[in-house]
């Protein structure tokens, strides 16, 4: 999530993170991505409830009935200002994600 960070957004554009950890991990989660030298720029949203990750069928199955249910799938989403979405990328990998070259060729692209 921290590489996110250099992602280059042109002023209409804007970046948000969403976690199903609650605020205080969240901050505490920021406090230790700085200190290793990558500080997080973005919103990051608490989806405690995880109604949103259940709304977009994100929730990662392989974690149900565990201590870590709840955590969803990796994902990345390009939503325009009316609210469709223009482009999605979902892995069941969390490491396998879509460059910050090839989010920005999707915005440009739109």
């Amino acid at each position: 999530m921290a590489d996110l960070t250099d992602l280059k957004l042109k002023p209409d554009e804007a970046l948000w993170g969403v976690t199903i950890e609650p605020p205080k991990k969240t901050r505490e989660f920021l406090a230790q991505t700085k200190k290793q030298g990558k500080e997080i720029t973005f919103p990051i949203l608490s989806d405690g409830d995880r109604s949103v990750i259940q709304a977009f069928g994100l929730g990662d199955p392989r974690y149900v009935g565990t201590e870590h249910e709840g955590i969803p799938y990796a994902a990345v989403y390009i939503v325009e200002k009316s609210g469709r979405v223009a482009w999605a990328r979902v892995s069941c990998n969390y490491k396998t994600r879509p460059t910050n070259e090839k989010i920005r060729a999707v915005l440009d692209s739109l």
